[in-house]
């Protein structure tokens, strides 16, 4: 699960915006936006610009922490098929 992509769709729904034109209006091109949120992109511009669109610096930082954690578990996951090949 990215929680990013959570906090990011709940905040356009609270202000009454599609994920399409919060896009438009953070300057960020649309699927860009959808990659972030579903976890198939990575960009720390499209973050920065909804963070302070919204004016939630914290926003940057939780992004971060998601894509450590992301690198950590696709690592693990590697290494897991890996192991399987040579058994």
């Amino acid at each position: 699960a990215n929680p990013i992509g959570e906090i990011i769709k709940e905040l356009a729904r609270e202000h009454g915006l599609t994920v399409w034109e919060l896009a438009k209006r953070v300057g960020v091109y649309p699927p860009t936006l959808y990659g972030v949120i579903y976890g198939t992109k990575v960009s720390r511009p499209a973050v920065l610009r909804v963070a302070e669109y919204f004016h939630r610096p914290d926003l940057l930082f939780e992004y971060e922490k998601y894509l450590r954690t992301r690198k950590v578990e696709s690592k693990v996951s590697s290494a897991t098929k890996k192991n399987k090949k040579e058994v």
